[in-house]
């Protein structure tokens, strides 16, 4: 299991690509339940019809609305086991964001050994978000693609029924993910696959360890 990790800025390069800075924000020193206030009320916005043009979509109130919430995100990594509970209930979240930042949390936590060891419960909600299908937009599988790093990071082998899903199930071929769970497989089990195609690598090992 990874240790001492300073996580990274989980938003940073998308808020700067959106033209908004993400500096040392104010938020550093807010609770942890406000901060998840933030990201709530950021998601049940998401998840309302627009009500506005494009260019409301983008005005100065929304980018400082996002601004808000990346810092929000990026803080809440920084945090311990108090975020744990709130971040696994939002594995299964209607909306893909939500998802994907929860996932990206859960990892964080777990690797920092901010928590003696991931329960079941935890690693069987990463593990039914890796398997998720996609229902509506391809963007979903950025969350799934989080729950296979954060799995990953864990370096649990309870993790790996749910990456053999991914690695050899049909409606996954051709996807980006089996390259992620590919490099979760490696992480578990401490290993480096041939990089000359890590996939089938994997896929091989799989085939030789049919009990795990």
């Amino acid at each position: 299991m990874l240790s001492n990790l300073e996580p990274p800025d989980r938003l940073a390069i998308d808020a700067n690509a959106e033209g908004v800075s993400v500096g040392t924000s104010r938020l550093s020193t807010a609770s942890t339940e406000y901060l998840m206030q933030i990201c709530d009320a950021y998601w049940e916005r998401l998840a309302q019809p627009p009500d506005g043009s494009l260019e409301d979509a983008f005005s100065e109130e929304a980018m400082q609305r996002y601004n808000e919430y990346v810092s929000a995100v990026n803080e809440l990594g920084r945090r311990g086991s108090d975020v744990l509970e709130w971040a696994c209930s939002h594995l299964n979240h209607p909306e893909y964001d939500a998802r994907e930042q929860a996932a990206f949390l859960v990892g964080e936590i777990i690797a920092r050994d901010d928590v003696d060891e991931p329960t079941d419960v935890v690693i069987d909600a990463l593990s039914k978000l890796a398997m998720r299908p996609v229902e509506e937009d391809n963007k979903e599988a950025q969350a799934n693609s989080s729950a296979l790093i954060a799995l990953g990071k864990l370096g649990d082998r309870r993790g790996i029924p749910a990456i053999r899903h991914v690695l050899t199930s049909p409606e996954w071929e051709e996807d980006d993910n089996q390259l992620m769970a590919a490099e979760a497989l490696e992480q578990i089990l401490g290993e480096s696959f041939d990089d000359s195609d890590v996939v089938e690598v994997a896929r091989d090992w799989l085939a030789e360890n049919p009990d795990l």
